[in-house]
C-alpha cells in the first residue's frame, strides 16, 4: 500500500460520554499503531461499534437500577423492623387504642412495600441478565462494566436465596 497520497489520518478515540478526533500528520510512521487502535477500540465508523456502546450504557443503567432497588429493599426491611419494635413497645406500655391502631397501619403499609420492591427487583434482575447474555453473544465477555453486572447479579441472587430460607 502506498502512502504517497495520504496527508494525515483521523483517529476517533472514545470515552464514556465523548468522542475525540485526533489528526496524525505522518501516517507512514504509525500505520501499525492506527490498525492497533482501531482493532482494540473497535471501528468507530461501524454501526456495531455504536450499538455496543449503547448496550454498555444500557448495561450500566440496568446495573445501577438493580443496586438502587437492593438498597431500597434493605431500607424497607429496616423500616419494618423499626415500626414493629415501636408497635410492640406501644402495646407493652398500654398506649391509646387509636394511636396503636395508627401505628399498626404504618407497620402494615411498610410491610406491603417489601413484596412490591421484590417484584421490581426480580424484573430488574431479569433485564440485567438479558443484557449480559446479549453482550456475551456479541463476544463482549470482558470489561469492568460486565464484571460489575455479574457481581450485582450474584449479589441479588444470593439475596433471593436467603429470603427463601
Amino acid at each position: 500500500m502506498s502512502n504517497q497520497g495520504l496527508r494525515g489520518i483521523l483517529i476517533c478515540s472514545t470515552g464514556v460520554s465523548f468522542c475525540t478526533l485526533h489528526l496524525i500528520p505522518n501516517p507512514a510512521s504509525c500505520l501499525n499503531l492506527t490498525a492497533l487502535l482501531i482493532h482494540s477500540v473497535g471501528n468507530p465508523l461501524s454501526p456495531y461499534f455504536w450499538d455496543s456502546m449503547a448496550t454498555i450504557r444500557s448495561l450500566k443503567i440496568k446495573t445501577a437500577t438493580c443496586k438502587r432497588i437492593v438498597k431500597e429493599l434493605h431500607s424497607y426491611e429496616k423500616e419494618v423492623e423499626r415500626e414493629a419494635a415501636k408497635t410492640a413497645n406501644m402495646k407493652e406500655k398500654g398506649a391509646d387504642p387509636y394511636d396503636l391502631k395508627q401505628q399498626e397501619n404504618v407497620l402494615a403499609e411498610s410491610r406491603m412495600m417489601i413484596p412490591d420492591c421484590r417484584r421490581r427487583l426480580e424484573a430488574s434482575l431479569a433485564d440485567l441478565k438479558g443484557i449480559v447474555a446479549e453482550l456475551e453473544e456479541s463476544d463482549q465477555k470482558e470489561g469492568p462494566e460486565i464484571d460489575e453486572a455479574r457481581n450485582t447479579i450474584t449479589e441479588v441472587e444470593k439475596l433471593f436465596e436467603t429470603a427463601e430460607l
